[in-house]
């Protein structure tokens, strides 16, 4: 479900704020001053309602497999920048690694829509622990099979996982 925007959560606490201060001071103030607060709270929130509407018409939900597909269309620029390393498994800190880079981002993907899955592409044993150790799950990984078959091996499971979902 799409949230609602921040203008739209601020307009809303603005309607409701004078909507509830005309019904408060209903007898301090004079009639037309309460009616005018009644009124513009009502507007405001209208406002809002029409505004939250607009952005859900404008920008569709994006679909989960539509990313998955982005990132399964990433592994042969991945696949390239591994190939044109002289030693493609040195070691390297993580942010300049493109095969960590690649596989975080597409287990942050996985998470959202199809966590089991999410599950076996961090590795099973590793998975309970939760995604803050997605690192070291990556570096058991990779250094037991090199990174050229952990991105050959992620990727396979995407392909699988958008075929069978």
């Amino acid at each position: 479900m799409r949230r609602p925007s921040s203008p739209v959560l601020g307009i809303t606490s603005i309607a409701v704020t004078l909507a509830t201060t005309a019904a408060a001071v209903l007898e301090v103030l004079p009639p037309i001053a309460w009616i005018v607060l009644l009124v513009l709270g009502v507007g405001l929130g209208v406002l809002a309602v029409g505004i939250y509407l607009g952005e859900r018409r404008m920008s569709p939900e994006v679909d989960p497999r539509d990313q998955l597909k982005g990132q399964l269309a990433e592994v042969d620029a991945v696949r390239t920048w591994l190939n044109l390393r002289e030693d493609p498994d040195e070691q390297l800190p993580l942010e300049e690694d493109r095969v960590f880079r690649w596989a975080k981002k597409t287990y942050g993907l996985l998470q959202k829509e199809f966590p089991a899955e999410a599950d076996a592409f961090m590795g099973e044993t590793h998975a309970p622990l939760g995604s803050p150790y997605f690192a070291t799950a990556y570096g058991l990984r990779t250094e037991h099979t090199g990174r050229s078959e952990y991105l050959e091996t992620r990727a396979n499971m995407i392909r699988e996982i958008l075929r069978t979902h």
